[in-house]
């Protein structure tokens, strides 16, 4: 969109009344790209990021039903971890260290179901990496 459609995002940022907001558009409507970009410049820390992503979800998710599973204590610890990494040298083959994520049901995670949107698959994976800590 470049610095063409910024009055615009800058716009729908004031107007959303969502989380983050108030600290302008490149933090409430970053992408993945400007996210990892503002953890490497050191002008936001992963648990700044997650943070914001669960106010965003606590507000949207009654209305959006977006999420079956919200790990935020699971989250908030990897960012720390992160942020810790990170203040080191970083992880030059990380380059997405940091920067919250969302899983989409389909993928396995260990002590969830897996339903993609059908019943018959949604026991819980067992033998894959647990995202939420359990």
């Amino acid at each position: 969109m470049g610095t063409a459609g910024a009055p615009d995002t800058a716009r729908r940022a004031e107007a959303s009344g969502w989380p983050g907001a108030a600290d302008g558009p490149e933090l409430a409507f970053a992408g993945l790209a400007q996210q990892a970009a503002l953890l490497r410049s050191r002008e936001v820390s992963a648990r700044e990021l997650v943070e914001l992503s669960l106010e965003r979800i606590e507000v949207s998710q009654p209305r959006l039903n977006a999420f079956r599973v919200i790990c935020a204590e699971a989250a908030l610890t990897a960012a720390d971890q992160a942020d810790a990494q990170l203040r080191g040298d970083g992880d030059a083959n990380a380059p997405l260290l940091g920067v919250p994520v969302a899983i989409k049901d389909d993928v396995d995670l260990a002590g969830h179901s897996t339903p993609s949107a059908a019943a018959e698959r949604s026991r819980p994976a067992a033998r894959t990496r647990s995202w939420c800590g359990d």
